[in-house]
């Protein structure tokens, strides 16, 4: 009679079951890589969104004070309203917010603020990499990014003086959002 003799070795179960805790062991930093350079992603496009807005408010108050420091020192004369002022800013301004703008605060011009409809995306704003701006219109120089701006001008129903500025900026892409800044700008008397 033949006597069976027991082999040594790994039965398929016992296979199986360390793959799985091979794949676990492996997958887990992986996921949290994955999930880490993805946060990494939204975090910068939320910094550049949070400058593109701060541009954009800044531009405003440029506009603000300039309009202040024409009309300053003039006898006889007032300082005019920042909102009317040269035309720049009243395409943007609504009572009810529903007037969108785009600024172009690589041009300086009154002509830099488009008119969006209701509804409208806004058009992807533009880098010049020679210049490191970020514009509309940079010609050749500049590529498209997956940024859009937008500003809405609400006056103040209690206070002709005071207006709420909001500037909103939203992203595309796999990592998408929105950044808005809402400030109150006053005019100067």
């Amino acid at each position: 009679m033949k006597k069976i003799t027991k082999k040594k070795g790994f039965t398929l179960v016992e296979t199986l079951v360390a793959i799985s805790i091979l794949l676990i062991a492996i997958m887990s930093p992986m996921t949290i890589a994955q999930s880490s350079l993805s946060s990494a992603g939204y975090a910068r496009n939320e910094f550049v969104a949070q400058y593109l807005n701060q541009d954009a408010l800044e531009w405003i108050k440029n506009i603000k004070d300039y309009s202040a420091m024409v009309n300053m020192g003039t006898p006889g004369k007032t300082t005019a309203n920042w909102l009317t002022f040269n035309g720049t800013l009243t395409r943007c301004v609504s009572g009810d917010g529903s007037k969108r703008c785009e600024i172009d605060t690589a041009t300086s011009t009154a002509s830099s603020t488009a008119v969006l409809a209701a509804g409208e995306p806004p058009r992807p704003i533009e880098y010049n990499p020679n210049s490191q701006l970020y514009g509309y219109d940079m010609g050749s120089v500049g590529s498209d990014t997956v940024f859009g701006r937008v500003i809405s001008i609400i006056p103040s129903s209690d206070n002709a003086d005071e207006a709420l500025v909001i500037a909103t900026t939203t992203w595309t892409g796999n990592n998408m959002g929105t950044s808005t800044i809402r400030t109150f700008m006053y005019n100067f008397r």
